[in-house]
């Protein structure tokens, strides 16, 4: 429940000052009007926003009887989430055929059932001037919140419901051979299918010229018979029958899948001696198909008639595929070990490794534009369908070398990759422009007229880019010890340290002109100006970043002693983020986020104790989140406070540090039965308060079901 969390209004001016009050002044019930200007850009809400006042059916309602002063709308969603139910079981069998040959399969089958209300919500809606109840002489556009009829049963409220099913089965053999070989092979099949359904509102636009259904709502927004007339302006007391026309199964049904095959073989042993031992080996092959489809059924106005589309409206194959072919290979090299060692050298170790692997995907960039016929939005051409290949081979180099029994220290480094999903490079589309308004933070003064929200500038939407998004890539350097001493038995300390450099990070270009204005609205592949350096076209696409480099040290002491009591673990975990960044386009001015609302936390602290005794146990865990800066905390929506100016960033906060305890206990019985209870935020720590998506807490730092008991039996047999 979001009253638990403490949030219960949007009225934030007392926790964060008179610049953070997010109640809703653009909807309401009454609803709330702007009447249609005409631009030479085309038909745009303008002027003042107006209200009747509350307690107004909005029958007889003149023009003056509406006014500037928008009451504002407080709405919390009773609920942070969605109303679930998991169900899953698990089952791994093994059997031996022989002293060298078994075989083993393993089933998993979960389904997740959820349903989740929504705000109902009738905002954009043009009525004309015919309406009944329009007074204003032309047609105006409301922001309209039905809560009186949804609540009478006027109107179905919006809802979203869904069940997932996944089904795995995985199944294979090993078999040891010549001593020191063995030979496994893994095959697997998962599929996971989903079933949603979610009803909204329509309005004329979406629908087709002729179809029977826009006729009729265009007919009881229109109508001047009051009988009739769908009333947007009043408090709902007044209202039609027909508003019921609005509700539509806007998406949904839908039922989509996801499959997956995979074949792993591999083979793995130990070769040629060494002065410091055997050289083992691993070597093998992994397949992958992974098929992906959709089918979303609409009702149309012919009683009876379904129509279906799949992924094939997006990505231009009925049913997208990736297949995946991997060849790896490993070698440990004991260069030093028990009979070569001496003093400062107990032991040394090499293991190289490397991965070849081939992604081959198909799907449409382009060749379809969209197009408005018969008054809807439609397709025509044909998709320009392509197989894209991405291949990389990924090295690992790792040592390990102990100077004594008692120490041991690692080093590592590796490449890896991942290819752009369908998603990031497929669409049927071709690119598309229509206007936005944005922030130009180096906005040019004198040139093209800016309303208070923005600049207008002309949007560029690539939809598929195709072979012109390259994978990502990443180096992964590491560094760490592990030493317990003889001085003091049952200590141990280890130290971590690791930098994850990435080459080509995928992001959408659209989304750094928000997150980090700055630096987008510099860089020409994001942003075109003309010769006097006005911002004039925005483009929408994801793009590879030249750089993104994350750096993280970890120390973590241990202590573990035994009494009469039983065994105890004591241990003290400290995480510091040293470096993170990224780099738009080489040379640019790189982004740190570390510290901030978008980034990591500089620091974390864990403390945790572990006891045993018998059949007895128990963890328990305090973790420390330190303070951070909250500079996200929402745009200017009223001139107020430290608010000088509409539609820029609020000033930024520090948010507090915060503290949980989490406490798990568990009895294990002599016939494999266990019990297990505890709690997470045991003592239901309030999070820090601080503005964050219409929330008075950062719901990426605190978990919103606050604290949470629970109790779990399991029996291995």
């Amino acid at each position: 429940m979001n009253a638990k969390t403490g949030w219960t209004t949007n009225d934030n001016r007392s926790l964060f000052g008179p610049e953070f009050d997010d109640r809703d002044t653009t909807k309401g019930q009454p609803g709330v009007v702007r009447r249609i200007c005409q631009f030479s850009w085309g038909s745009y809400p303008c002027g003042d926003r107006l209200q009747l006042p509350t307690g107004h059916s909005g029958e007889g309602a003149t023009v003056d009887d509406f006014t500037t002063e928008i009451m504002p709308v407080d709405y919390v969603p009773p609920q942070n989430g969605e109303d679930a139910s998991n169900t899953s079981l698990t089952m791994f069998v093994e059997q031996s055929i022989t002293e060298h040959f078994r075989v083993f399969a393993d089933v998993l089958y979960s389904e997740h059932e959820a349903y989740q209300e929504y705000r109902t919500d009738l905002s954009g809606y043009t009525v004309p001037a015919s309406n009944a109840h329009n007074p204003f002489g032309q047609d105006v556009v409301v922001n309209y919140l039905p809560e009186v009829e949804v609540e009478a049963g006027l109107l179905p409220g919006a809802y979203h419901e869904s069940r997932n099913e996944q089904r795995t089965i995985n199944a294979g053999f090993m078999w040891d051979f010549a001593d020191d070989h063995q030979l496994e092979l893994r095959t697997g099949s998962s599929e996971s299918e989903n079933f949603g359904w979610q009803v909204a509102y329509v309005r004329p636009n979406w629908l087709a010229d002729g179809a029977p259904s826009k006729g009729r709502v265009e007919e009881v927004l229109a109508s001047s018979d009051p009988a009739v007339a769908i009333n947007l302006f009043g408090d709902g007391s007044a209202q039609s029958a027909n508003l019921g026309q609005l509700a539509s199964s806007w998406i949904g049904p839908h039922r989509g899948a996801t499959e997956t095959s995979t074949y792993d073989l591999l083979v793995r042993g130990q070769l040629f001696a060494l002065p410091g031992g055997r050289v083992g080996y691993a070597a093998g092959i992994h397949t992958r198909e992974e098929r992906i489809r959709l089918i979303q059924q609409d009702y149309s106005d012919q009683a009876g008639r379904l129509e279906t589309k799949g992924l094939e409206v997006i990505f231009g194959v009925e049913k997208p595929k990736r297949d995946l072919t991997a060849y790896s290979v490993e070698f440990a090299f004991p260069l030093v070990g028990e009979g070569n060692a001496r003093p400062w050298l107990h032991s040394l170790l090499l293991n190289v490794q490397a991965r070849h692997d081939t992604y081959d995907a198909t799907g449409a960039v382009g060749g379809v534009t969209r197009v408005r016929q018969s008054g809807i939005w439609t397709h025509v051409g044909e998709p320009n369908i392509v197989t894209l290949t991405h291949t990389h081979t990924s090295p690992r180099i790792g040592v390990r070398y102990e100077p004594t029994e008692n120490l041991a220290i690692r080093a590592s480094w590796a490449e890896s990759f991942r290819p752009p999903v369908f998603s990031d490079t497929f669409h049927i589309v071709e690119p598309r422009e229509d206007t936005v308004y944005v922030q130009d933070p180096y906005d040019v003064p004198g040139g093209p007229v800016c309303l208070a929200f923005g600049c207008p500038v002309r949007r560029a939407t690539i939809y598929g880019v195709g072979d012109d998004l390259r994978p990502e890539t990443a180096d992964t350097y590491s560094v760490s010890f592990d030493w317990t001493p003889d001085a003091v038995p049952g200590l141990r300390w280890t130290v971590h340290w690791s930098n994850v450099d990435f080459t080509d990070k995928i992001e959408f270009s659209y989304n750094l002109l928000f997150s980090d204005p700055e630096v987008a609205f510099t860089l020409p592949s994001i942003i075109e100006r003309d010769a006097e350096g006005n911002a004039i076209k925005a483009f929408a696409r994801y793009i590879n970043l030249s750089e993104k480099v994350s750096e993280i040290l970890t120390t973590e002491l241990e202590y573990r002693f035994v009494n009469d009591f039983g065994v105890f673990r004591p241990r003290l975990t400290y995480t510091r983020v040293l470096d993170e960044h990224f780099t738009i386009i080489p040379g640019a001015a790189p982004a740190n986020r570390v510290g901030t609302a978008w980034g990591s936390n500089e620091y974390g602290v864990v403390g945790s104790l572990a006891w045993s005794s018998g059949r007895y146990a128990a963890d328990l865990f305090v973790r420390y989140t330190p303070s951070y800066e909250n500079d996200r905390t929402g745009t200017c929506l009223v001139v107020v406070g430290r608010c000088e100016r509409l539609y820029v960033a609020r000033p930024s906060m520090t948010v507090d540090s915060y503290t949980t305890v989490d406490l798990t206990l568990s009895y294990r019985f002599e016939n494999g039965l266990k019990l297990r209870g505890g709690g997470r935020n045991l003592f239901d720590a309030d999070p820090p308060a601080t503005p964050w998506g219409g929330r008075p807490y950062d719901l990426t730092r605190y978990d919103a079901r606050g604290q949470v008991l629970f109790a779990e039996v399991n029996w291995e047999m």
